[in-house]
């Protein structure tokens, strides 16, 4: 055991053998006094009180989001989504929506890359509708979703169902909308037989409920675009300097530069909200099929099934 000399001290550290933790070992440092907080009243900033600068504008009811956000001649969309956990589409009849007066576009998903009909889980987004207002979009959607002919699927709902032999409903992704998946450490076969020459071994299985962020402002995004050189984006996220990135260069095909991302406020994000997401992407290209601005806002129902958790 090390003894430490004046101006010294030993500490505890973790001990590494070639590269693996081998219990813990002492070791001298220079003792060396750290910074202090000092007296509390003498603070500028901690042990003060300091007005938000938003605070006025959110107690009051003035604060803009988001959801609040109207252009000259912006249109309304919303999406058509899965009633079912694991489908395929057969057919999917436009010409329903198509007619009613006020409809702008309707979008189907599997026109564009990328999505082959196949829903992995229930309320997912299959198609999107634009029209004049939201009421006719909202009855637009509800016509087609009518009109759409689903092969359904088999499905997992419990971790006992999902280790089962049978058909891949989720190959890696988070909930079947995307994702890195999970990351394997060591293979199945070191695991065994690490446990095997344990001296202790202790099974045990833990199940826990979705929890999911369940922000006030849905994800949301309003596209002010009407076909020219620029373009303006409004949208609920944590990560403002993305929003005029990515997605929006892609989807507009303009330079960085000439796109304006602006977030008011944040109505809630708890670790979601990051970039323009699905509700960003197709807001992108509806606006630029129709050339006039557009906003698309989930639902309370959606924002449960189609966002993250």
């Amino acid at each position: 055991m090390p003894t430490a000399q004046p101006g010294k001290k030993t500490i505890l550290v973790p001990k590494i053998v070639n590269g693996v933790p081998s219990g813990e070992e002492e070791i001298v440092v220079d003792d060396i006094q750290g910074p202090e907080w000092g007296p509390k009243d003498k603070h500028r900033l901690l042990n003060t009180k300091i007005p938000r600068a938003d605070g006025p504008a959110k107690t009051t009811g003035t604060a803009k989001y988001t959801h609040d956000i109207k252009v000259p001649n912006m249109a309304h969309a919303c999406f058509v989504t899965s009633p079912h956990a694991h489908a395929r589409v057969k057919s999917m009849d436009t010409a329903v929506a198509e007619k009613i007066a006020g409809v702008l576009l309707v979008l189907p998903f599997q026109k564009f890359g990328g999505f082959d009909g196949e829903v992995r889980f229930e309320g997912q987004p299959v198609a999107v509708v634009a029209a004049t207002t939201i009421d006719i979009a909202e009855d637009a959607s509800r016509a087609l979703a009518a009109a759409i002919v689903w092969d359904v699927l088999p499905h997992a709902v419990t971790a006992e169902d999902a280790l089962k032999a049978g058909p891949v409903v989720n190959d890696g992704g988070r909930g079947g909308r995307g994702g890195r998946g999970g990351q394997q450490q060591g293979s199945p076969d070191a695991v065994l037989a690490a446990v095997k020459a344990s001296d202790v071994a202790v099974e045990a299985t833990y199940i826990t409920h979705i929890v999911h962020h369940c922000c006030l402002e849905t994800h949301s995004t309003v596209v002010d675009y009407s076909g020219g050189d620029s373009a303006t984006i409004y949208c609920s996220s944590q990560d403002t300097a993305s929003v005029a990135s990515r997605d929006a260069i892609r989807e507009l095909g303009l330079p960085a530069e000439k796109i304006l991302g602006i977030v008011h406020n944040m109505g809630g994000g708890f670790g979601s909200k990051f970039g323009l997401g699905v509700v960003g992407q197709w807001a992108l290209r509806v606006a630029k099929t129709l050339r006039q601005p557009v906003k698309l806002v989930l639902t309370r129902r959606e924002e449960f099934l189609a966002a993250g958790n």
